[in-house]
């Protein structure tokens, strides 16, 4: 069975048993960002509106980009897309990771589990570690679609609250090195909120402290 790797942390990146495909399809590659990320059937209607605003031929552009995205998934197609109907879903399994996925189900395991001010369990401090290694660079990095307003509204908004997300996991890890006296990995994360936010005057004081 292939194993399909989705990164889109930083310039995204498909790997399917480890060897990189090749997309040059931009509608495609955010076809696959969008239904990877939302988790849920969208319409045919739906997506062609928002890759294609305005353009007549909307559609007939989105059977294309499905098609693209087809033959770059190869012979894991028929397993990863539920294209039936008048519905398009990504269906991931065993064999599928998305990076994004997987750091937003660390961030919710995290924040189902009450910690005290400033600590973290074992296990999530653990999630947290995994979460902020899986963040190489902002959503989607430098890609866009600027004849797609809704799309960059999205892409923008995806952006902020997964930044919040990893900002929010570096305090804590942070915090949780300083408490054991862990100053290199607790200078480590802070160094990293601040490069996140170097507007932050929090992750600099912190910083500073340490």
């Amino acid at each position: 069975m292939p194993h399909l790797m989705v990164r889109l942390f930083g310039a995204p990146a498909i790997e399917i048993d480890g060897t990189p495909v090749v997309m040059s399809n931009a509608k495609a590659l955010a076809l696959l960002a969008w239904l990877a990320v939302t988790g849920k059937p969208q319409t045919r209607g739906a997506l062609a509106f928002l890759l294609w605003p305005d353009n007549i031929h909307a559609r007939t552009h989105l059977r294309g980009a499905l098609l693209a995205l087809r033959r770059a998934l190869g012979d894991g197609a028929d397993r990863w897309l539920d294209d039936a109907g008048d519905t398009l879903a990504f269906t991931p399994d065993d064999s599928v990771s998305v990076d994004v996925v997987a750091f937003r189900a660390h961030v919710s395991r995290i924040r189902a589990h009450a910690h005290p001010a400033g600590t973290l369990c074992p296990a999530c401090r653990q999630a947290a570690a995994e979460a902020v290694s899986l963040y190489r660079s902002d959503f989607l990095a430098d890609f866009s679609l600027r004849d797609a307003g809704d799309f960059e509204t999205w892409l923008a908004t995806e952006r902020e609250a997964l930044r919040m997300d990893l900002a929010s996991l570096l305090t804590a890890l942070a915090e949780c090195a300083a408490a054991e006296a862990r100053w290199d990995a607790a200078i480590d994360y802070s160094r990293r909120w601040v490069a996140l936010d170097p507007l932050d005057e929090a992750a600099h004081r912190t910083l500073m402290a340490l």
